[in-house]
């Protein structure tokens, strides 16, 4: 009588449904991340539309619903530790790292998956003064995206700038 290393097919079912099971929830979780990105392009194409449509964006009355209330609340310290007659760290629109956007056009936009819940928006901005890139940090909130930090070729992040500013105005005027 031959032995044989063939298991039961009730073992063979159960990884075959566990299989499936794997694959399915790895699909479910795909498909799941390409709607967040999708949403995630969205928030940032919407960002930038202001600008291609040819209108100046106004940073600041757009803020409060485009960035996250960190970043928001950073903004204000920073205002508010700076000297009456000195400017703040912020001068200027940091979506497009520009004093004057006009002119503005997207030539390339593009999104990445950085962990759960978060996304890089990279874009490439033409400028009639030369081309800009900005790398968006974005975060899902129950409000939906938001700009969690900004970053530029010469500052990676305004999170990071206005942190050291705040702490450059508090010690300043400790003294």
């Amino acid at each position: 009588m031959a032995i044989t290393s063939t298991p039961p097919i009730t073992a063979m079912r159960f990884r075959s449904s566990t299989r499936l099971a794997l694959l399915a929830a790895l699909l479910i979780a795909s498909n799941i991340e390409g709607a967040e990105l999708q949403t995630a392009r969205q928030f940032a194409l919407d960002i930038y539309r202001p600008y291609r449509q040819g209108m100046v964006s106004d940073f600041a009355k757009r803020s409060k619903t485009i960035l996250h209330p960190h970043l928001l609340a950073l903004i204000a310290t920073d205002e508010q530790v700076t000297p009456v007659g000195d400017i703040a760290y912020l001068d200027g629109d940091p979506l497009c790292d520009c004093q004057e956007a006009e002119g503005l056009k997207v030539s390339r936009l593009e999104i990445t998956n950085s962990a759960a819940h978060a996304a890089t928006a990279s874009a490439t901005l033409a400028l009639p003064t030369g081309t800009r890139h900005v790398m968006l940090k974005l975060a899902s909130t129950a409000e939906g995206w938001r700009i969690a930090d900004i970053g530029t070729r010469e500052e990676p992040s305004l999170v990071e700038a206005l942190n050291k500013d705040i702490a450059r105005r508090r010690h300043a005027g400790a003294h």
